[in-house]
């Protein structure tokens, strides 16, 4: 008896050295908040006169709440809310903290101690805008995007584009009303949901049912799923949400969108952390016309440019969340690490990617020089420009 031939291996997902790219992304970012601790707790002892017993103590403790994270990880159920906002977030807090005094720590020893103190106010001040939600400045990127074969009547047409969101523990309700509000003030024809719209699970569902409803643009709303829409099996009633929102959910598929007797088609595809993404299969039977590409992970791009879509949006990657201010995309941290595609426009032929910064946060809830991004878009007739970064 012949041996049967292994499955083919699933298309458009992400390889296992994109996995381990991410993991050192991670991993590095949590030895230096670890390790960004110690100054600043070696000075406070000096200052306050504390122990090295209470020093170590309170590192130890808080610590160990990255233990219990980690130990989290792999389970089907997220952590309880409480942990995330509570325990997790003042973690995070202190050890953006003590990277920020780090320069203080530095030069304390030279300083008068009022300068120390005032020094160690303005590393709290900063602290406090990189983990503070709800607080956080979103910044809305306008941007025309190139169509060879535009219809004349599409000309002008508004397509809003949310991603990331991670509505949950670290991302409050309040906030992503805020988001909606501001969407809907840019009078969109399209709004554009690219993945990740949830944290983890479907406890936030009802929380973001009601966000989501704010959303009323003239020609409808399409999404597709990303890879935190399925994590504890969120993505089942996170369908149901947008079918209750009269959503048009595009797993692998197609709608010809029409508008004063002209047509064009926006194709979405499904995850690819679970193998899901299929582009082939999303444009089966689509007509000629030019086509909007919406799909969570950029690294798509090049396989979509080879099926000839003229524009893709993506997310997925945040930028990082951490970049050296006013660098733009050449100071994101994740493309130090070989990610090709993080905020900004990218041109392949005749093809265009757009990655959004995304809206809320993954991992940790910190964003130092990658704010958050609402595109907003006007689709032109015309061909590609060079690539310019957000």
């Amino acid at each position: 008896m012949t041996a049967e031939a292994p499955a083919p291996a699933p298309q458009d997902r992400d390889t296992p050295g994109q996995r381990r790219r991410f993991a050192r992304v991670v991993l590095l970012l949590f030895c230096v908040l670890v390790l960004a601790q110690a100054p600043l707790l070696w000075m406070l002892t000096t200052l306050t006169g504390l122990g090295a017993g209470w020093v170590v103590g309170w590192f130890l403790l808080l610590n160990a709440q990255i233990g219990v994270r980690v130990w989290w990880v792999p389970r089907p159920t997220p952590p309880p809310a409480w942990f995330e906002r509570y325990v997790i977030w003042f973690f995070f807090g202190w050890s953006i903290l003590s990277l920020a005094a780090v320069p203080v720590v530095m030069l304390s020893p030279w300083l008068p101690e009022v300068f120390t103190w005032a020094g160690l106010g303005l590393a709290l001040v900063f602290t406090l805008y990189a983990v503070g939600i709800p607080w956080r400045r979103v910044r809305i990127t306008h941007l025309d995007l190139p169509m060879v074969d535009l219809p004349p009547a599409l000309e002008g047409l508004r397509v809003v584009q949310l991603s990331d969101l991670h509505l949950g523990p670290l991302v409050p309700e309040g906030y992503a009303r805020r988001v909606i509000r501001v969407a809907m003030a840019l009078k969109p024809d399209v709004v554009a949901i690219t993945g990740d719209v949830i944290a983890a699970g479907p406890a936030f569902l009802p929380a973001l049912e009601r966000t989501l409803a704010g959303l009323k643009p003239r020609l409808g709303t399409f999404a597709v799923m990303g890879n935190h829409d399925y994590f504890s099996g969120a993505n089942k009633a996170l369908r149901a949400v947008y079918g209750r929102l009269r959503f048009r959910v595009l797993d692998n598929a197609h709608h010809v969108l029409r508008r004063g007797g002209a047509s064009l088609v926006i194709a979405g595809v499904d995850d690819t952390w679970r193998g899901h993404a299929d582009i082939q299969k999303a444009l089966t039977g689509a007509p000629e016309l030019p086509v909007l590409l919406l799909a969570h992970d950029p690294d798509l791009f090049p396989a979509a440019a080879a099926q000839g879509v003229a524009i893709q949006l993506s997310g997925h990657t945040h930028g990082g969340q951490l970049a050296i201010p006013f660098l733009g995309r050449r100071g994101a941290l994740l493309s130090w690490f070989g990610q090709d595609f993080v905020p900004g426009a990218y041109v392949l032929g005749q093809s265009v990617l757009y990655v959004s910064g995304g809206l809320g946060t993954t991992a940790a809830p910190v964003r130092i020089g990658m704010p958050a991004e609402l595109p907003c878009f006007r689709l032109v007739r015309g061909v590609a420009p060079e690539a310019h970064g957000g």
